[in-house]
């Protein structure tokens, strides 16, 4: 038996998840750069062990396929943390912030898998690994490891440019739906954009949509920047 979005059993795993990012941010805010660092790798591999016993429980208990492979927004975004945790930098710190975190946010909302018994692996492993990014990157943010800033939006854009197209022409050839590239995700806001622009036009409304959720993000350095203004 699966679940309802927005039902006693979401909204109980998105408390979870608000707790457990603020206990997690408040440690890494306080934590010494050695326990940091151990922090991140802990998340990082945690998660990339996880999709390791993810793919082999599908192959013993089903029959694997490509749909298992990390091609999906919040399945790439498992490489850039193995990068970020390896050599932290600036540019990916802010891919991690505007792309990844709205990916993995979007997908705690709007969960896909709501069909899978609450109970199973699947479903609690999709949880885990989403809420994981989540505090990876919420936490890293608190402790200010990187500038939030817009210039460094290219790299968003280049990644979305070249990666786009690809898995797009992967999805019509292999019958997938990585990004939602192909078909919106039910449940979501990608449903009435569909219902607006058709498809594959409700691609441009998601554009539209990550633009202002680009917006919104970066208000903070805004502010920042407007602020000395008036003292």
């Amino acid at each position: 038996m699966g679940f309802e979005l927005y039902g006693p059993y979401h909204i109980g795993w998105l408390i979870a998840t608000v707790i457990v990012v603020c206990v997690v941010c408040a440690y890494y805010r306080r934590a010494t750069i050695k326990n940091r660092q151990r922090t991140k790798w802990i998340l990082t591999l945690s998660i990339v062990i996880g999709e390791l016993i993810k793919d082999i429980y599908i192959a013993v208990t089903s029959t694997i396929s490509v749909e298992e492979l990390p091609l999906s927004l919040c399945g790439l975004a498992m490489f850039a943390l193995l990068i970020y945790s390896g050599k932290p930098n600036e540019v990916l710190g802010n891919i991690l912030y505007c792309l990844f975190l709205p990916g993995a946010i979007s997908a705690m909302l709007f969960c896909n898998w709501t069909d899978r018994p609450i109970d199973s692996f699947l479903s609690l492993f999709s949880f885990f690994y989403h809420i994981v990014l989540i505090v990876y990157i919420t936490m890293i943010l608190a402790a200010k490891e990187f500038t939030l800033h817009p210039r460094h939006l290219w790299a968003s854009v280049l990644f979305l440019l070249i990666s786009a197209p690809l898995i797009y022409r992967f999805n019509k050839y292999y019958d997938t739906n990585f990004m939602f590239l192909n078909t919106p995700s039910p449940g979501s806001p990608l449903v009435p954009l569909e219902n607006i622009f058709g498809n594959p036009g409700y691609i441009f409304g998601l554009v539209l949509v990550l633009i202002g959720v680009w917006i919104i993000f970066y208000i903070p350095f805004f502010v920042r920047k407007i602020m000395p203004q008036k003292k």
